[in-house]
């Protein structure tokens, strides 16, 4: 008899970051269709006005996570770290601040 001994996060679903409009980003595991439900109940807006322009939600490029930069704010609201997504979704995953349940990951608007 052999025991499987590999890592339980290897049977985790990936959590990953959407696109859900031109100024923010969900974080979660999951297809486009749990993203934009998730983003349909943070925001209160209905699915025709949450995908208006039919882009939304998109998954970001390995790239794009390369490329875009995450900007960290103390709680006046004042810029304190820079880190590209890929970094800020690692770190926010192991704090446990982004978990396979959709969520806001990041956002232009304070």
């Amino acid at each position: 008899m052999t025991t499987d001994t590999r890592n339980d996060t290897a049977n985790a679903a990936e959590i990953r970051v959407w696109e859900v409009s031109d100024c923010e980003w969900f974080a979660g595991a999951g297809d486009a269709a749990a993203i934009l439900a998730a983003y349909i109940d943070h925001t209160g807006l209905d699915e025709d006005e949450a995908t208006s322009d039919g882009q939304y939600p998109r998954l970001l490029t390995d790239a794009e996570l390369d490329s875009m930069t995450y900007t960290y704010i103390d709680e006046n609201e004042l810029p304190t770290e820079r880190a590209t997504f890929r970094t800020a979704l690692e770190r926010a995953i192991a704090n446990g601040e982004a978990t396979e349940a959709p969520s806001l990951f990041a956002t232009t608007e304070l």
